[in-house]
């Protein structure tokens, strides 16, 4: 588990070398057919390759934290699905706001983080958030005996015929394992 946040540490690729803020933007619109004959005109194809060959890909090294807003006053629930149910570790920054039962807590998931910060409202995402297991036999057993304060709220999970799972957290968040 990380103990500091990466963007605090030096780059993790050798290879990394921020973009030059004078490089002009990219047309995206070039990465797309403009040409629906089988065979693209040279120019067309000069354009698409010299797109590939300056566009800034690869320079992302990770996504350090995502944040998503919980119901203020609701950390036994926050506690309940992300500790509990879903597994994550406490990181230690934010340890004694677990034991006040209010403010911001961090969970811990590998190399990533969420933040997870009081508001009135819980936030729910509109899309799904991947999570990867080595293993579902632990969160199976703590999926199939959840703590007592979820019941009421939209927690809920199923397992799917391609072998993932889609597990909902109590405002409605999607998670797929």
């Amino acid at each position: 588990l990380l103990s500091t946040p990466t963007h605090h540490r030096a780059p993790l690729c050798p290879q990394y070398t921020p973009l030059s803020p004078l490089r002009p933007p990219i047309s995206t619109t070039l990465a797309q057919p403009t040409r629906t004959s089988r065979e693209p005109r040279d120019s067309q194809r000069t354009a698409s390759l010299s797109l590939r060959a300056t566009a800034p890909m690869g320079n992302i090294l990770v996504l350090d934290h995502l944040n998503i807003n919980h119901q203020k006053g609701r950390h036994d629930i926050l506690k309940a699905f992300y500790f509990e149910v879903l597994g994550c570790a406490v990181d230690p920054r934010k340890e004694e706001n677990l034991a006040k039962g209010k403010k911001t807590l961090w969970a811990n998931m590998g190399i990533n983080q969420l933040h997870l910060p009081e508001e009135e409202t819980a936030q729910v995402l509109t899309g799904t958030i991947v999570v990867v297991y080595d293993s579902f036999d632990a969160l199976k057993k703590r999926l199939q005996n959840p703590p007592e304060v979820l019941k009421g709220t939209k927690f809920g999970w199923e397992e799917r015929s391609d072998g993932t799972m889609m597990i909902t957290c109590p405002w409605g968040n999607k998670f797929e394992i």
